[in-house]
């Protein structure tokens, strides 16, 4: 089975700044939360690695002593319109790489459940 999600990106113009909001709004076969951060900072997109090893939430990760988690929403600043747009398209982009890491790394599904049981 492959995953799916739906990503919505918001642009913002906000005075002398321009924000961008990109947030996973659904996830099927894969985790809501694929967006990294350090403490209350996004870092990056997540990797593999990251679904294994970071809790999906701020309030998981201080009660495990851990510095990064995963959340399924951003909002990073910028201070031109471009700069905004490069950042999203390029977390859009990583997002799908990672889902399609993520089927690769799924084992198969033939749609069956066999149990041979021997005498």
């Amino acid at each position: 089975m492959s995953s799916r999600l739906e990503i919505r990106r918001t642009e913002i113009s906000d005075g002398d700044n321009y924000a961008v909001e990109v947030e996973v709004v659904s996830a099927i076969g894969i985790p809501l939360e694929l967006l990294v951060y350090r403490g209350d900072v996004f870092d990056h997109v997540a990797s593999l690695r990251d679904l294994l090893t970071y809790p999906p939430s701020l309030e998981l990760a201080r009660s495990l002593g851990q510095e990064f988690h995963r959340a399924a929403a951003v909002r990073l600043v910028y201070k031109s319109p471009s700069e905004a747009r490069e950042a999203g398209e390029h977390i859009e982009s990583r997002l799908s790489t990672t889902r399609l890491q993520y089927d690769a790394a799924q084992p198969p599904d033939f749609g069956y459940n066999a149990v041979t049981v021997y005498p």
